[in-house]
């Protein structure tokens, strides 16, 4: 498990972020806070193999209140 506080204000930049880290993690969660350029996220490598998500696995984004 790895948790990051990812500050990015470039869109490309942070799409490649978002892919090298499933080049490691199965799942990758994203809780992007209001008002802020950082979000944070939760990436996990799964115990067992995941159903396809998409091209680079799943990824989930939600806002802190």
């Amino acid at each position: 498990t790895l948790v990051l506080n990812l500050v990015c204000r470039d869109p490309l930049l942070r799409e490649e972020t978002l892919k090298d880290l499933f080049v490691v993690f199965d799942h990758v969660q994203s809780y992007k806070i209001p008002e802020e350029v950082n979000e944070i996220l939760y990436c996990q490598v799964a115990r067992t193999p995941p159903p396809p998500q998409g091209k680079y696995g799943s990824i989930t984004v939600k806002t802190l209140k």
